[in-house]
């Protein structure tokens, strides 16, 4: 999980055009979610994980939107 949405995209793609998977990847962006809002990101995170538990989270990107 990062705010940092600068880099981290390059990086992945570099490692898919070399074929290099990854765990996962969670994007926040600092307008839908503050990073100082530790109980707006659990939220967040805890909708996802009951929406995915049961996927497999090799190489997903996902942009984490607010718990409504």
């Amino acid at each position: 999980m990062t705010y940092e949405e600068n880099t981290i995209p390059s990086i992945l793609i570099q490692w898919a055009s070399e074929g290099r998977d990854h765990a996962g990847v969670i994007f926040i962006n600092k307008r839908s979610i503050a990073q100082n809002d530790f109980g707006g990101q659990v939220r967040a995170l805890l909708r996802l994980l009951k929406e995915t538990h049961t996927q497999d989270w090799t190489n997903i990107i996902i942009h984490l939107s607010p718990d409504p």
